[in-house]
């Protein structure tokens, strides 16, 4: 309703700073701005733009009868301080300083989604990568600007932790198994809800925010357990020498009702945010119960299988073997 009626509810301002007192009421100056202004107002989902241009731009045309030709900056110095001393209103505070020396351009945005912000932001900084603003210091700033920059952390940070957590993972299942290969295979069942996760995210629009962000990294620490007990069996089942058909069989026999019920029981406590009246909450608890069921079926389905697929080349090798042998 308010981008219908009024203009876009996000925000981003650009900042100009001059070297010297009074600069913004020397024409030269304030062109930058309007060139600035002009490039930004014609963009897609910019809804409004307001700087000290404008007002300066309305007196010129009032104290001249209100010609269209005359809305424009006034072309000396002495015209613009004369508007503004005759002006004297706080209207122009929020875009110009007492020292008129640091200007804001306010822009109104209607675009919500941080990757159209970051692009938006990127195309203004192109265009005033390319102008000449010498004098002048110009930097993009406001909310969307700092939206954009968390989001950027949240993501890195969550890429940093899920790539620890995989890696000292691994170092604790190659020291307790004594195996690369079971290290890497461990990983399979819990990086398998991960990116399920991600991409359940993506499918219902849950953004990642400072709550989603903790879930991988959380459910990573929790699942694990259930794949050391699985992988710990199954080393004590071969021990016995039975195949490895055999060995996942009573595996999944010994230990898994415990897995079942302890992913379940788990899967209740965080589905109980479900019934939250905040969103974040009602996300965590949502992404959390389903990356213990699809941990589940990592432990009882995928690894199971994968590990059936390399027992069955290994026999292929064995009779490869004693073929050649014979």
């Amino acid at each position: 309703m308010v981008e219908s009626n009024l203009a876009g509810v996000a925000s981003l301002d650009i900042s100009f700073k001059a070297q010297h007192l009074d600069a913004f009421k020397d024409p030269r100056y304030l062109q930058v701005v309007d060139q600035v202004q002009q490039f930004v107002s014609k963009l897609e989902n910019v809804d409004k733009t307001i700087s000290l241009v404008d007002f300066l731009k309305d007196m010129h045309q009032s104290f001249h009868n209100e010609n269209p030709s005359f809305y424009a900056i006034p072309d000396s110095t002495q015209f613009i301080s004369q508007y503004l001393l005759l002006y004297d209103s706080d209207d122009t505070e929020d875009y110009i300083n007492s020292d008129y020396d640091h200007a804001r351009l306010a822009v109104r945005i209607s675009v919500h989604g941080t990757q159209q912000q970051q692009a938006l932001i990127g195309r203004i900084q192109e265009m005033i990568d390319q102008i000449d603003h010498k004098g002048l210091e110009i930097r993009i700033t406001g909310d969307a600007v700092e939206l954009v920059s968390v989001v950027d952390a949240i993501v890195e940070s969550q890429l940093y932790s899920l790539a620890l957590a995989t890696i000292v993972i691994c170092i604790i299942m190659f020291l307790a198994f004594r195996s690369v290969s079971v290290a890497a295979l461990s990983m399979l069942p819990n990086l398998f809800p991960i990116i399920l996760n991600f991409g359940i995210m993506g499918v219902l629009n849950i953004p990642l925010d400072t709550g989603t962000a903790l879930i991988a990294a959380v459910a990573l620490g929790i699942s694990v357990d259930d794949t050391i007990h699985f992988l710990s069996e199954y080393q004590h089942q071969r021990a016995r020498g039975i195949t490895t058909r055999e060995a996942l069989a009573s595996v999944i026999r010994i230990k898994g009702r415990a897995i079942i019920s302890s992913s379940l029981i788990l899967c209740i406590g965080f589905g109980v945010d479900v019934f939250s009246w905040f969103i974040p909450v009602i996300n965590f608890g949502l992404l959390c119960a389903i990356i213990m069921i699809t941990a589940l079926i990592g432990d009882l389905v995928l690894l199971p299988a994968a590990m059936l697929s390399g027992g069955r080349r290994e026999k292929v090798q064995l009779d490869q073997n004693k073929s050649a042998g014979s």
